[in-house]
């Protein structure tokens, strides 16, 4: 997941496949997750199914919790005012009511986003319980709730990054919970347009929320309607069709 920064796991992943042929008695899976439960580790296991490498490289996990846990997809927001609006209740909630930790998750750093003081807030009264970090820092973390932000196309994945890098990306974020997931995809960005102004578009959700099943059918439960899950999926290819011309 850090390809952008020039990182291969080339020479690991030779000296892994060198291993594997003179010793192939030696090689031992670490094939159990005792972080997730089920729904939380089916899921990565099917997010990682889209790499062309699984079958070759990815061993299946499973768990060992029985509680099954939770996923869950938010109804359709336009923007980031709507997505707080949408977070902010359930996790308070979550904080009043249990002893549970919660992390906050967002493919960019937050700045201005409107959560950003409730996150603060929430730091402060219930210390120790509240963490607020890009993907990227999250890995190795869990907490028991996570909420998954900015699942918008272009956003997630962003197309200037490998699809290999994206997938592994996801599969961080979608297996830090240990309880439950929730995730939020606002369908309009900001974008510059032609005289260099800013304005509201319609870029629909991540593809991923296309393109895996159980994200599909959850989107689809929560009110998604097809045609704005084809539009993220559309949108994504044109940016990248057109980032590579």
């Amino acid at each position: 997941i850090y390809g952008f920064r020039g990182a291969t796991a080339y020479g690991f992943s030779s000296m892994i496949d060198a291993v594997k042929k003179r010793y192939p008695a030696n090689v031992h899976y670490l094939s159990y997750s005792f972080r997730s439960n089920q729904k939380i580790v089916d899921l990565g296991n099917e997010s990682v199914a889209t790499l062309p490498s699984y079958k070759d490289a990815v061993k299946p996990s499973h768990w060992v919790f029985p509680d099954p846990g939770e996923v869950v997809i938010a109804p359709p927001v336009s923007n980031e005012e709507e997505e707080a609006a949408w977070i902010q209740p359930r996790a308070l909630k979550i904080l009043e009511t249990t002893d549970d930790s919660i992390m906050i998750l967002h493919r960019n750093n937050l700045r201005d986003h409107p959560l950003v003081a409730e996150i603060e807030r929430w730091t402060h009264d219930f210390k120790g319980r509240v963490t607020s970090l890009t993907i990227h820092r999250s890995k190795g973390l869990q907490a028991h709730h996570v909420f998954l932000m900015g699942m918008t196309a272009t956003v997630m994945p962003d197309v200037r990054t490998s699809y290999d890098q994206m997938v592994n990306l996801l599969y961080v974020a979608l297996t830090r919970p240990r309880k439950a997931l929730y995730i939020t995809a606002p369908y309009m960005l900001q974008k510059t347009n032609s005289d260099g102004l800013l304005e509201w578009k319609e870029m629909g959700p991540s593809p991923f929320l296309h393109d895996i099943p159980s994200l599909y059918d959850l989107a689809e439960h929560s009110g998604w309607p097809t045609f704005m899950l084809v539009k993220g999926k559309g949108t994504t290819s044109s940016a990248s069709a057109a980032l590579h011309e």
